[in-house]
């Protein structure tokens, strides 16, 4: 079938692309890849999906790393009920064509592996709830959510021979083109939420541009587009048809799109092959928290009562064990411990900040306002005279109102929880809201939450401590409680 005229990606790029580099489909589909011997490598930054973290301030628009209106989704996802998750998956299942013989093959191959859909479970159970509720918000067969298991074992540090890495195995330039930037502190491809939605993305574009035919999405997911096109036009010269199982493909393509209809065959009615599947919980298993600055993962694991490899193994993106200086500061953390994590960082005397040589603070640092010079700047954020100028290039300390400097050491965040004059902690009492403790101290519900790490509508504790900044060099009055 005639690729659309109007294609999603430049066939160019997809001429050079294929959404994975895994070997052969593996025969023993139930041995995972060695935790311990794959890592991704330093390829550049990317993206996280920050429309589906809780509370969200901003929809990410794909490819371009900037934060619109988004949805208030609560845990990943807050959608599900108390059943199996696995019916929610079966259905929703749409690509039925187990007559094919390549497809009975390898039916026949997992009827003989008693406890390969156990392990499968085992594998799929912390990611599933995630990846279903984003294939169910773009109506995408259910299917799909199946193919981490081919790629990866849903290894999210899986890394090929051919630099294919993370659980939907994005080789660099896939990755990047979908958003996944990569570099020495974050690899999206590794990114749990990122690396999903830009599978998904992409897995929508080769479907759209290949006729609407999901066979053909899938099998270019594996060898790349172009290939698939010439396949089709080779068959079509010859008068041959040009759907997916007619066609002179790759010999690991042509078991790919098998082995996935295989896998999804035996999900949708194990006791037909005499095998078990064990139930999943159709809840939500993981929570995106976004804090306000720099965070270390085993500190923040300690405060949120977490083991430090439980949030490690969530953050896979992360390459340092740490966000980025510059943000955007995102966690990914089991279900329940977001708000746990939140109070802890908010409250913390010892928050747990990774602090470089140089930190930006309020996103792109710290704006000047009209009167203000170097030297007093110095001593609001509490830094020297002599490190802000190196900092900025500055040779004087006259500076123009509107310029933005960057912060030498401990962030601007920061400065008001260490006894800096222009601040003040505040403790909630009984009733308060974010809303009522802002307006009582004459300060933005949203500046509010940004300075806590937290999302304008979520709720306080009686007994949790907020920072409260100022923006004009005066401490904020003391406010009354609701209560």
């Amino acid at each position: 079938m005639p690729a659309s005229p109007r294609r999603l990606i430049p066939p160019l790029a997809l001429l050079l692309l294929g959404g994975c580099a895994s070997q052969t489909p593996r025969d023993n589909l139930d041995a995972g890849y060695d935790a311990d011997g794959v890592s991704a490598r330093a390829y550049g930054y990317v993206r996280p999906a920050v429309d589906v973290q809780i509370r969200v301030r901003g929809d990410t628009q794909r490819g371009k790393g900037s934060q619109g209106k988004g949805l208030d989704l609560g845990p990943i996802a807050a959608s599900g009920g108390s059943g199996d998750l696995w019916d929610r998956v079966r259905a929703r299942m749409a690509l039925k064509d187990n007559q094919n013989p390549r497809v009975e093959a390898r039916v026949k191959y997992l009827k003989g592996q008693p406890n390969y859909l156990t392990g499968l479970t085992r594998r799929a159970q912390p990611y599933l709830h995630m990846i279903v509720r984003e294939i169910e918000r773009r109506g995408m067969p259910m299917e799909l959510a199946l193919l981490p298991e081919v790629e990866s074992s849903y290894n999210p540090r899986a890394l090929s021979p051919k630099a294919a890495s993370g659980m939907w195995q994005f080789i660099p330039s896939t990755g990047t083109l979908m958003g996944l930037a990569q570099n020495d502190w974050y690899d999206g491809r590794n990114d749990i939420v990122a690396s999903t939605r830009a599978a998904l993305s992409y897995l929508e574009g080769l479907h759209k541009d290949l006729g609407g035919d999901w066979a053909l999405a899938i099998a270019a997911y594996n060898c790349g587009p172009e290939r698939v096109r010439s396949a089709q036009q080779a068959n079509r010269s010859q008068g041959k048809p040009t759907d997916f199982w007619s066609l002179d493909l790759p010999a690991e393509t042509e078991a790919y799109v098998p082995q996935l209809l295989a896998i999804a065959e035996v999900v949708g009615t194990p006791a037909r092959y005499g095998l078990t599947l064990p139930a999943v919980p159709d809840r939500p298993q993981l929570e995106l928290v976004q804090v306000a600055r720099q965070v270390d993962l085993d500190q923040a694991a300690r405060l949120a009562d977490l083991s430090p490899d439980t949030l490690n193994h969530l953050n896979p993106g992360l390459k340092r064990g740490k966000t980025q200086p510059s943000g955007p500061h995102t966690l990914l953390v089991p279900a329940g411990a977001g708000q746990r994590l939140r109070l802890h960082l908010a409250g913390s005397t010892t928050s747990p900040v990774a602090r470089p040589a140089v930190a930006v603070s309020d996103e792109d640092g710290y704006r000047v306002r009209k009167g203000e010079n170097l030297a007093g700047i110095a001593r609001r954020l509490g830094v020297s005279v002599a490190d802000l100028r190196a900092a900025n290039g500055l040779k004087g300390d006259k500076v123009a109102p509107g310029t933005r400097l960057t912060v030498p050491g401990p962030d601007l965040a920061l400065a008001a929880t260490r006894g800096g004059t222009d601040g003040q902690v505040y403790v909630v009492k009984g009733g308060d809201t974010l809303a009522s403790v802002a307006r009582n101290h004459k300060v933005s519900r949203e500046d509010l939450a940004a300075w806590n790490g937290m999302g304008r509508n979520d709720p306080l504790l009686p007994g949790q401590r907020l920072r409260i900044d100022t923006q004009d060099g005066t401490l904020p009055r003391r406010g009354r409680s609701t209560s």
